[in-house]
């Protein structure tokens, strides 16, 4: 009888490893770039609610290319720098981006 419970038991232990292996990413579209700065704040509400991957579509914003070098960002940031910063603090609080570079 023993031996039969502690078969269950770890069967059991088997089955809900492998249920929360299968559970999906939390993954929702997180704040990107608008007006130069971003919503760092948002960024931290995310992260109470456990959301593990975020969605950032990459803009031009205020910049004339993904490459200008201007500093039109907010504390005097280029684009590259601004979009640094934020997935800076995405990654602190342990979220995962997937960066959508495309026409917006």
């Amino acid at each position: 009888m023993r031996r039969r419970a502690a078969g269950t038991v770890a069967l059991a232990l088997l089955t809900a490893g492998a249920r929360a292996a299968a559970q999906p990413l939390l993954c929702v579209e997180g704040p990107t770039v608008w007006n130069g700065d971003y919503n760092r704040d948002a960024i931290m509400e995310m992260a109470t609610y456990r959301v593990q991957c975020a969605r950032v579509r990459v803009r031009r914003d205020l910049w004339r290319s993904l490459g200008d070098p201007a500093r039109l960002g907010a504390r005097g940031r280029t684009l590259r720098e601004t979009y640094d910063a934020l997935f800076d603090d995405y990654r602190s609080v342990g979220i995962v981006v997937h960066a959508v570079v495309g026409a917006d």
